[in-house]
């Protein structure tokens, strides 16, 4: 566990004998309390998804998961995970990561271009949309040049 104390010693001396009579209450048995004196900066968490697309060698994967690492470090997240779907037209990592975002309250997912989440444009606009409204939060492109193209359907017969 990590604490944030803001004053001075006494403070984090009333805190830690807090912690230590809670822990002794519970039946655990807490060796030390830490703390960081200022502000701690966390970076909110990013997951990764990678989709197995045919044309895509087997060797690009770790490529494919660097670039997602470089999109996070360079936009201000961790990326804590990247859910990879290696057989094609399966959706077990899928699966995985709408559950994790659910159970980590994961906002952000990124991939490296819209294909990832599906090969056709309109079913990838698609796609995103379900995430985004299922986690309440957003599908990034890490290749922003490739994100999904707009979809305008032409009106009905009038």
């Amino acid at each position: 566990m990590r604490l944030t104390a803001r004053g001075d010693g006494d403070e984090s001396e009333v805190i830690e004998r807090g912690f230590l009579a809670h822990a002794d209450r519970e039946g655990f048995a807490l060796q030390r309390v830490l703390f960081e004196h200022g502000p701690v900066n966390v970076k909110p968490v990013i997951y990764g998804y990678v989709r197995a697309l045919p044309e895509l060698p087997v060797h690009s994967v770790q490529q494919l998961k660097q670039e997602l690492s470089d999109f996070a470090q360079r936009e201000g997240f961790t990326l804590a995970e990247v859910f990879v779907e290696h057989r094609w037209l399966h959706s077990v990592a899928w699966d995985a990561l709408v559950m994790s975002c659910d159970r980590h309250g994961v906002r952000d997912v990124v991939v490296p271009d819209y294909r990832h989440l599906h090969s056709t444009a309109a079913l990838s606009r698609v796609m995103q949309a379900v995430i985004e409204e299922m986690m309440s939060g957003r599908v990034w492109f890490a290749r922003a040049h490739e994100s999904v193209p707009s979809f305008h359907p032409g009106s009905v017969a009038e």
